[in-house]
């Protein structure tokens, strides 16, 4: 297939560290956009709450959303949405964050107020991040241990 004239030459370069990176398209004569873009990762952040809380919620229902989506928003992420659920949690909460320290943060001030009993964060990873960690895996020799 002809590459098109307008478009002669792509270049992606990849920052695992800040997990950013910066496309730029160009022709044979100069740049036509260079646009940078974050790539945050997502997290699901599960919780359960105290019978207070419960109680306290029961009595003065209230959207969560809001301050979860503050916290966010003030450690450079995005709230996707909050889900209520039965089981073992009763919130499920899926956030994009720009890294570990910043899902940390929001893990120590969600349960800080007590209002959580039970809380866990899980770094979720999409399906081509997966899939580029088993072609590496498979390329690499492992040896499990010996059955001495």
């Amino acid at each position: 297939m002809d590459t098109p004239d307008f478009c002669t030459s792509r270049r992606v370069s990849v920052d695992p560290l800040y997990l950013s990176f910066r496309i730029t398209i160009s022709t044979n004569k100069e740049a036509i956009t260079a646009k940078e873009m974050n790539i945050m990762a997502l997290y699901m952040v599960q919780g359960t709450y105290t019978a207070e809380a419960w109680a306290a919620l029961a009595k003065n229902p209230q959207d969560r959303r809001t301050p979860i989506r503050e916290i966010a928003q003030k450690l450079g992420g995005r709230l996707i949405d909050v889900y209520y659920c039965f089981g073992e949690y009763d919130v499920v909460v899926l956030v994009e964050l720009p890294d570990d320290n910043a899902a940390l943060t929001t893990a120590i001030a969600g349960v800080s107020p007590g209002h959580l009993k039970v809380s866990k964060t899980t770094k979720l990873f999409t399906v081509e991040e997966t899939m580029e960690a088993m072609r590496k895996a498979g390329s690499l020799a492992f040896q499990g241990p010996s059955k001495g």
